[in-house]
């Protein structure tokens, strides 16, 4: 049985109870029953919500490891680039090709700079502004609590189910 069709037949009953259709006295064994069975069915849940949360936490540590394995071959690869590309520029190679590989440099250009704020002051028409503007929900949930009325926030009261 689904938990909320446990749910269903005890508020049944105890509608049936209030509505004096029958006695607490006459249900108590239904009632006895019924709440055992919730108790066993959430019982259930909460230990499924655990093992997932067991996964969760499994799954987000490979993540973070195979972030860092990610990140450690990306450098890896940048620094064989640039250790290859230093190495046939040394000896006058702008072109090698093998039966794997054809390599060759291709031209780009970049912008340096050596003083971003002296820049900034010198050629304002030169820059950009970033601005990110987000609500403060700490001093907002300040306010409210306070009784300030402030339009479009409003606090929500949840409840938090906690296992452990």
């Amino acid at each position: 049985m689904k938990l909320y069709e446990i749910t269903d037949i005890y508020n049944g009953v105890l509608s049936a109870i209030e509505n004096e259709e029958c006695t607490a006295e006459s249900m108590e064994e239904a009632l006895k029953i019924i709440e055992d069975d919730f108790e066993n069915k959430a019982d259930s849940i909460a230990c499924m919500i655990k093992g997932l949360n067991a996964d969760i936490a499994g799954i987000k540590s490979e993540e973070e490891a195979l972030k860092k394995r990610r990140e450690s071959a990306v450098k890896r690869v940048e620094w064989l680039k640039a250790y290859l590309s230093s190495e046939m520029l040394a000896v006058g190679q702008k072109k090698l090709e093998t039966p794997r590989n054809k390599l060759s440099f291709r031209p780009s250009v970049s912008v340096f700079i050596d003083d971003e704020l002296e820049l900034k002051a010198m050629h304002p028409e030169l820059t950009t502004v970033k601005t990110v503007v987000t609500p403060d929900k700490n001093a907002i949930k300040a306010e409210l609590k306070k009784g300030v009325h402030i339009n479009g926030a409003y606090l929500v009261e949840k409840q938090n189910l906690q296992i452990k």
